[in-house]
């Protein structure tokens, strides 16, 4: 998909459908807009399905504020032209009503957007705007006061979200995706307590850490049949965490190895429903090959292929509801069903520090034997011996991550699973 070749109404169609696919708009709820370079709004449109949504139906509002279309544009298109009034920079504009941000927007709170190193980096610092009513100038107002501030994020006091790009509207989808599943993180951590973010240090060591370069290097290699074949497997992979939501558009890292010196990896801040197995950058004796930049966990994955020749697959993600063992200080426990014990074995679990300052000890105990482990205000790390049984290792995961949230909320002590049922089950 050529992003630069696609006219502004089939970019607000696109993104709109994948808003609705991912469940994070109704039918008629949320609206999007693109200025383009003559000073047009293209804004989608009042009262029509945002899972049917077409060129035709999307508006042109012009600079003397009239319009050109089918259909009246949203009846928010008032706070889009005050967005842009108040920034010039911005390009892209998208409003909703996801469900996790919508809570926090009930509870006149941001998201804590320092709870992960990409959350922070997507989104910055969210602020809140004071409550209008829908469709007014005040709230027009309200909320372009936000951006005039030099956010690029309203949360709308008891209504949503409105988040904007200097790039385009597929950025602003992503910025928007990792968004709701942050507020999902923190909404779930709250059943174990108060969420731990990361201070501004441990912040910048992260920044530091995942933008550091490998060396590139110029080589033609034959591209195998092996390799062809892992390649889908990867693009497969992603796309797949992706609509199950156990990746969201950027974040999210599969791998799999060629040989005992090379191996192939996500590219760098991607978007993962649209990955082509050409896309996977190739790593070679730590360089990498290609111009697509590898993503920021190469130079971790490298170590953990370097001291486990056994491991040929390795996922690492955070998704929502596992991400709120790696927000408090609760452990995950893998003896909740038979299933995640047999999967996953035992959860390791290190703090961020380690991760960035002990790396080499981490990959050496991430082993096939011991496949899973967490890392505070970083993520989950699933290694395998294929990327298959990885990707089952975080569906596993997540799935049983989600059943202890419920089970938690009920208030009720969960019965763990013994350690005579556990035995019983090493001996098979």
């Amino acid at each position: 998909m050529n992003r630069q070749t696609m006219h502004p109404a089939e970019q607000i169609c696109t993104v709109m459908k994948r808003i609705y696919a991912r469940q994070l708009t109704t039918l008629s709820g949320g609206n999007l807009s693109i200025l383009d370079e003559e000073g047009i709004m293209w804004v989608s449109p009042s009262g029509i399905d945002k899972s049917s949504l077409t060129p035709k139906d999307v508006v042109q509002v012009l600079p003397d504020g009239s319009y050109i279309g089918h259909h009246k544009p949203t009846s928010e298109y008032l706070i889009h032209r005050e967005i842009y009034k108040v920034r010039r920079d911005i390009k892209a504009i998208l409003h909703a009503h996801p469900p996790a941000v919508t809570s926090m927007s009930t509870l006149h709170q941001t998201v804590d957007t320092s709870l992960y190193p990409l959350a922070h980096r997507m989104n910055g610092d969210t602020q809140i705007a004071v409550y209008g009513l829908p469709g007014s100038m005040q709230l027009a107002r309200r909320v372009a006061a936000v951006f005039e501030s030099g956010s690029d994020t309203a949360i709308l006091e008891n209504h949503g979200v409105f988040l904007s790009s200097g790039k385009d509207i597929f950025e602003a989808f992503a910025r928007f995706d990792e968004l709701e599943a942050n507020a999902v993180t923190e909404m779930n951590a709250y059943v174990f307590g108060q969420p731990q973010g990361m201070n501004e240090e441990l912040q910048r060591s992260c920044r530091a850490y995942f933008q550091r370069p490998l060396s590139k290097v110029d080589r033609n290699t034959v591209m195998t049949s092996e390799e062809k074949k892992l390649r889908r497997e990867l693009s497969d992979t992603a796309v797949r965490a992706y609509e199950n939501k156990l990746f969201t558009a950027v974040s999210g890292v599969v791998s799999a190895r060629i040989d005992e010196h090379s191996f192939l990896i996500s590219p760098g801040e991607r978007d993962n429903a649209y990955l082509e197995p050409e896309d996977f950058v190739k790593v070679t004796d730590g360089k990498y090959e290609g111009e697509s930049y590898p993503d920021g966990f190469a130079r971790f994955v490298s170590l953990v292929y370097d001291r486990n020749p056994k491991i040929r697959g390795m996922i690492f993600s955070t998704a929502p509801y596992t991400m709120m063992f790696a927000a408090t200080e609760e452990p995950y426990r893998v003896n909740f069903i038979p299933e995640c014990y047999g999967v996953l074995f035992s959860c390791r679990e290190y703090s961020a520090e380690e991760f960035l300052e002990d790396g080499e000890r981490l990959a050496a105990e991430v082993r096939v034997d011991a496949p899973f482990a967490l890392i505070r205000n970083i993520g989950a790390v699933f290694t395998a011996v294929s990327l298959y049984a990885a990707y089952d290792m975080l569906e596993v995961c997540e799935n049983t991550a989600k059943s202890i949230h419920m089970a938690r909320q009920t208030g009720k002590e969960i019965q763990w699973m013994t350690e005579e049922q556990l035995r019983e089950m090493d001996g098979k």
